[in-house]
């Protein structure tokens, strides 16, 4: 059977596939009769495996595919992708080289592609690898600029401007941070999109809303997943080490007494942790970075340690300016800057090497946030790299959290203390 994608961008189905998979897609019609919405492909795909797509024209890109390798994992990752119709999520932790089986599918298939990344860190991190890796020049849409080429790198909000206007343009559609995808307005952009191949990247799927399948709809089902105890022969042990710190009776029960919102603020205003955290950088060396919970707290700890040990501190937060955020993360790389304090700006896939200690100072109970805080230290070929998970003692929705951490820890992570 084949099914073939109209010059407007729509699919002629064949009535046996009409009949199977015209459905509504998150509430939305996706056919009229035998034409079909272009999003519905990784839906057609997984319901008549080996169907063929007819596109009628699209033009091939030259690229560099040799400066690319892979890991004998990340090659498992790409036959399983292929296998599956060129649809799909992979979902590999943190520091597991997900950038690079997108550039060798890039290479591979070599055609038009559009890269969805979540923020403009991550943007600008995207471009300068493909340019290093491939040979090819990058467009940009987003950042202030609004440029179309035969590779194009766009944030998830620009996307929807975007994909308005070239939705037949793009064979290949990245998704980076997959997890993004069931946002409403996004999912009516990917509807329309013609782009037969379609690749979903991410530590950990997962969302606190259930909305998962939505993103398999769109960009295809999961078609390959490894945890770090799998692919323990790669990565370093994980110490976790969990930190108590006593907080008196009376205050915890005060505490335990709130609602939930005001005890996070009691417990993130608080200098419980931040004594922790001084300590353990005094005793420890190597590169550090401490999540915290507040914008506030973070600041406060970055001026006690830096009063309080003899290491080089910066802070970056949603509010840092992108100037500044850059002018950081060299530092930290160069070694100039050897411990960070962060609240959100670096969970999500921000290339921060070297970093031998991560220390939660405040966070919560969810798995995406925790593997990929966690994943900002795991590289192939390190040697080591230590938790320091701080729990206040006495405090009940500290103790909760932790209990939730900890299961996540056992199915995750190699080494458990």
């Amino acid at each position: 059977m084949m099914v073939t994608i109209r010059d407007d961008g729509r699919l002629e189905l064949p009535e046996e596939i009409a009949r199977r998979v015209c459905y509504p897609l998150h509430g939305m019609i996706v056919c009229n009769g035998n034409v079909a919405r272009a999003g519905i492909l990784p839906r057609i795909k997984r319901h008549f495996p080996g169907v063929t797509i007819r596109v009628p024209f699209f033009a091939k890109i030259e690229t560099a595919m040799d400066t690319v390798s892979l890991l004998p994992f990340q090659e498992k990752a790409v036959v399983e992708w292929l296998k599956n119709g060129k649809c799909g999520v992979i979902e590999l932790p943190t520091g597991a080289g997900k950038t690079y089986i997108a550039l060798w599918l890039i290479a591979f298939l070599r055609v038009t592609t559009l890269i969805l990344v979540p923020t403009v860190a991550l943007l600008r991190q995207w471009k300068k690898r493909i340019e290093e890796h491939l040979g090819v020049g990058v467009a940009v849409y987003g950042d202030k600029r609004k440029e179309i080429g035969a590779i194009t790198v766009t944030t998830y909000e620009s996307a929807k401007v975007l994909l308005s206007h070239y939705r037949t343009f793009f064979m290949f559609i990245v998704a980076d941070e997959v997890h993004h995808v069931p946002a409403e307005t996004l999912v009516k952009a990917l509807i329309d999109a013609v782009a037969p191949f379609r690749l979903g990247l991410t530590a950990t799927m997962w969302r606190s809303d259930k909305k998962e399948p939505v993103a398999f709809e769109l960009i295809g089902p999961p078609v390959f997943r490894a945890t770090y105890e799998q692919l323990k022969d790669y990565f370093p042990p994980v110490e976790i080490v969990k930190v108590e710190v006593n907080v008196p009776v009376e205050v915890a029960k005060r505490i335990n007494a709130m609602k939930k919102r005001d005890a996070e603020k009691i417990i993130a205003r608080s200098g419980y942790r931040i004594s922790a955290v001084v300590k353990i950088l005094r005793e420890r060396k190597g590169k550090a970075i401490v999540f915290t919970r507040y914008i506030e707290s973070a600041r406060k700890m970055a001026i006690a340690i830096a009063h309080n040990t003899d290491r080089t501190v910066a802070v970056i937060t949603s509010k840092t300016k992108r100037e500044i955020r850059k002018r950081v993360l060299d530092d930290f790389r160069n070694g100039i800057i050897n411990t960070i304090v962060t609240v959100r700006a670096l969970d999500e896939g921000l290339d921060v090497p070297d970093v031998e200690i991560v220390i939660l100072a405040g966070t919560s109970k969810a798995q995406r946030q925790l593997v990929q805080r966690i994943g900002r230290g795991m590289r192939p070929g390190k040697k080591r790299l230590v938790v320091f998970d701080i729990i206040l003692n006495n405090v009940k929705l500290d103790e909760e959290r932790f209990q939730t951490r900890e299961r996540i820890y056992m199915k995750q992570f190699v080494s458990k203390n």
